[in-house]
């Protein structure tokens, strides 16, 4: 592992949350291969995926890109700072996500320490 900053102490890893909404009439498997897609961001590059939850359709606070309504994912992980960029660079591309964003949860996390419920 490369530390990407020097706040970051040696072999840990930063913990973050996004969550992405895409749009309403999303079918499973355009779902399926937007999550594969985004595991795929995460693990190639030394990533580790805590916690995946799909919140299911809801219905949002104001229209986003002429949509009252989206699928909603949450995902919890570790990782170097780089890996949000190019994950987001990802979400970016993708037609049917209409918003997502990113928060730092945590720094300085011993990856082997914290339990995945992802398998």
């Amino acid at each position: 592992m490369t530390l990407q900053s020097l706040r970051d102490e040696p072999n840990t890893a930063r913990e973050y949350e996004t969550i992405y909404i895409l749009r309403p009439d999303t079918n499973n498997d355009g779902v399926a291969e937007i999550n594969a897609r985004v595991r795929t961001v995460i693990e190639e590059r030394g990533g580790a995926i805590v916690k995946v939850d799909n919140w299911g359709k809801r219905k949002m606070a104001y229209e986003i890109r002429k949509e009252l309504k989206g699928i909603y994912l949450y995902w919890r992980y570790l990782a170097q700072p780089g890996v949000v960029d190019e994950l987001e660079r990802n979400l970016r591309m993708i037609d049917t996500c209409i918003r997502y964003y990113t928060i730092k949860v945590d720094e300085n996390v011993d990856p082997t320490a914290r339990p995945s419920e992802f398998s």
